[in-house]
């Protein structure tokens, strides 16, 4: 009897082993997914989408780009995805502005067995995704690297200025005319480039300071804080604490673009769970008061992730 009772024992053991084990797994997967799910996936909440439903204060919205999608007025359209269409693996580097109803952008991509030099490409594609073009190219040296907020023209390694697009490795400038589709090189030491007269700086993302002509104005987070319209709206909500108990306005000046001659403003709120919405004003230094343009859920960090984009007919 006792030896039949030891026999089922050991029968039994294993399975309840195997049961707690699967039990075990489960849970731990389970809370995988849920620490996952609260720091870690793109969360909107309701404070998100009713900042993006906010009505803009002034009359033009730029052009914008979210990761690889250029966003205008009720469209969207992937440049990775045009680039992977027209038979390119490459992804694009960075949209540099839309003239005459096309998009132009850059795209870099390897030269074969050599390793230092890359092949930087400027692209067109209407709107509607149609029509890609390649519409220049050449070999400079490295990697094109998007910044196109914070950098003075000299730093950056592209970017557009009254219908011509500059493109910079560091040793030599190349022109290329939207218009003409001409292209002219220039050594890097003897071009002047065209740098902004409005000089900024970025304090604990709490405070700017504009400097043009001598004049200083500052802008700090308090000052539109309680200032009128859609912008003290923003703060009033934002100013909550996230999951660490901060608040969700603590890196809110993020960074500054200059865009068809207007100065604009990208500002970072978090929502409780981190995730961050852009908020996109425009700034008047004669007055030193903002407008608010637009908003986009990105999750993620500004730089690089969140753009806007010059445009001219």
């Amino acid at each position: 009897m006792l030896g039949g009772v030891r026999m089922g024992l050991k029968r039994i053991l294993p399975i309840c082993v195997s049961i707690c084990c699967v039990v075990a797994i489960f849970v731990f997967v389970f809370a995988i997914a849920l620490i996952v799910s609260v720091f870690c996936a793109p969360y909107h909440t309701k404070m998100d989408d009713r900042l993006v439903a906010f009505q803009s204060e002034v009359q033009e919205i730029p052009l914008a780009i979210r990761y690889s999608t250029l966003i205008g007025n009720n469209f969207e359209l992937n440049l990775n995805e045009v680039l992977e269409n027209n038979g390119y693996e490459s992804d694009m580097d960075e949209c540099l502005c839309s003239y005459n109803g096309k998009v132009y952008f850059v795209f870099d991509s390897y030269m074969d067995g050599i390793e230092d030099k890359r092949i930087w490409n400027i692209a067109t594609v209407n709107f509607d995704g149609t029509n890609f073009k390649i519409e220049y190219s050449d070999v400079f040296n490295g990697f094109y690297y998007n910044e196109a907020t914070d950098k003075n023209n000299s730093e950056k390694n592209g970017y557009f200025n009254n219908g011509v697009i500059v493109l910079s490795d560091k040793q030599k400038v190349v022109e290329y005319n939207v218009g003409s589709g001409k292209s002219t090189e220039f050594i890097f030491n003897k071009y002047d480039f065209l740098e902004d007269e409005l000089i900024f700086k970025i304090t604990d993302n709490k405070k700017i300071s504009f400097t043009q002509d001598n004049v200083e104005k500052i802008l700090t987070l308090e000052e539109l804080k309680k200032s009128s319209g859609v912008i003290s709206e923003i703060c009033i909500i934002y100013n909550e604490k996230i999951w660490d108990k901060s608040s969700g306005l603590k890196y809110f000046f993020d960074s500054v673009q200059r865009i068809n001659d207007k100065v604009y403003l990208l500002c970072r709120v978090l929502n409780y769970h981190g995730h961050t919405t852009v908020v996109v004003l425009e700034y008047d230094f004669e007055t030193n008061s903002c407008k608010y343009v637009c908003s986009e859920f990105i999750s993620d960090v500004i730089d690089g992730n969140y753009y806007l984009i010059p445009s001219q007919k």
